[in-house]
């Protein structure tokens, strides 16, 4: 498994682990880039910027991932060819609004 945000971070330490999708030409490296104020749907939030590339099925993604504390990636973008997706935190729900919901 592969570790997309290493804690404490530290701004500009980097790591490499293999692809969270196995196979032994799939890899992916990370850097720690600093810590950034993010606009999301769910809010704004100081998170920490990490930048990577992750490669498999012959291709090479260039992602970039912010992380709050208490909530962990809050937006992700992910950039290949001349393609892009974007995923970011659409709402939170506090745990104890749901009590009850998982019970039947």
């Amino acid at each position: 498994m592969c570790c997309f945000l290493r804690l404490p971070a530290k701004v500009g330490d980097s790591w490499e682990c293999p692809s969270p999708y196995g196979g032994p030409e799939r890899r992916c490296t990370y850097k720690t880039i600093g810590e950034e104020e993010v606009n999301v749907p769910a809010g704004k939030f100081k998170a920490v910027r990490v930048e990577g590339e992750e490669q498999f099925w012959g291709t090479t993604y260039r992602v970039t991932r912010w992380f709050a504390p208490g909530l962990g990636a809050i937006k992700t973008v992910t950039a290949w060819d001349d393609k892009e997706n974007v995923e970011e935190l659409k709402t939170i729900i506090n745990r104890s609004s749901m009590d009850g919901l998982d019970k039947k």
